[in-house]
């Protein structure tokens, strides 16, 4: 179980820290061959992970570090990134279950360099990325619970006790609650298991609503689609909400939170209606 530490010294982290925000510099712009370099960057990650995680212990720095260049990926390519509500992050007393929609393969790549300066994690992840050539020895070695999605009711069982064990341990959980990445939230496809998880642990619940349509989903392979580095990218932590205090209404509020901030961004959304109160 991995709960290292990561530099806080580092400029990006220091940022974060302070300000709880971070905006690229710059405006989105169109990059000749955009796409083949936001995937030479996102390739290059996944070799030094694997490249890491061969010679040593992959650590919660070496996640740190593989997150942030992502970052250096997307405003390599002319893109832009907006991330608010890291506040949140910042005042949590014990670790909490994170939540956030899935839009994209993008995100996966963006959230540990923005939520490890606050609190060490593990991500809630598809058992076959740990069978990856090369790359699989990595997802193994960081901390996460890798479910099947064949049996929803083991998946059930195997993400409430290992959960329950990391969260104990003070270490937050990230979990997609959607069975799979969509352009469209779809409220109906956003499953409780985040909030009963927290409401076991009796830890808070922190909704993130993320926009990453910067990458396509591909229509052949779904991890690999088209790149437009004028959408920009929008990622907002919301307030975190306790399961023994909100009871059933916890999950309307998720959905609200989330919805609400796709909505303003002008996104499509099935189901769901925005916040009282969101933040823009």
């Amino acid at each position: 179980m991995n709960t290292t530490a990561i530099n806080c010294e580092h400029p990006f982290v220091a940022n974060l820290l302070k300000n709880h925000a971070y905006r690229s510099p710059g405006t989105p712009r169109h990059v000749l061959f955009s796409t083949l370099r936001y995937y030479k960057g996102i390739f290059g990650i996944v070799a030094t992970c694997s490249q890491i995680s061969f010679r040593r212990p992959y650590t919660n720095q070496d996640w740190f570090n593989s997150s942030y260049h992502s970052i250096i990926t997307v405003e390599a390519i002319g893109g832009s990134i907006e991330i608010t509500g890291l506040e949140h992050l910042a005042a949590l007393t014990k670790p909490a279950v994170i939540v956030s929609n899935h839009m994209s393969l993008l995100e996966t790549f963006l959230l540990p360099c923005l939520i490890l300066p606050f609190t060490p994690m593990a991500v809630v992840i598809k058992k076959e990325l740990t069978e990856y050539p090369g790359f699989g020895r990595t997802m193994s070695t960081i901390n996460h619970i890798a479910v099947s999605r064949d049996n929803p009711r083991a998946d059930f069982r195997t993400v409430m006790e290992e959960g329950l064990n990391l969260l104990t341990h003070g270490i937050s959980v990230l979990i997609f609650p959607q069975s799979t990445r969509n352009s469209v939230f779809v409220s109906a496809e956003f499953n409780t298991l985040g909030e009963k998880l927290a409401s076991k642990a009796g830890c808070p619940v922190i909704p993130v609503a993320v926009k990453t349509d910067l990458q396509n989903n591909g229509r052949l392979i779904k991890e690999f689609g088209s790149v437009d580095p004028t959408r920009p990218v929008r990622i907002v932590f919301g307030p975190p909400l306790d399961p023994q205090k909100e009871g059933r209404q916890i999950h309307d509020k998720i959905i609200q939170f989330i919805g609400g901030q796709l909505q303003s961004w002008g996104l499509p959304v099935q189901d769901a209606t925005p916040a009282a109160g969101s933040p823009p």
